[in-house]
């Protein structure tokens, strides 16, 4: 029952870099201006 927290919490660096690059194309621009 334990063993889903031990994979989101492993996941979660993995979860958001895909949010990340999802959402570069939005943030690119903000940071290159």
């Amino acid at each position: 029952r334990r063993l889903w927290k031990r994979y989101l919490i492993e996941g979660l660096p993995f979860f958001r870099l895909i949010v990340e690059q999802k959402l570069g194309s939005y943030k690119m621009p903000f940071l290159d201006n």
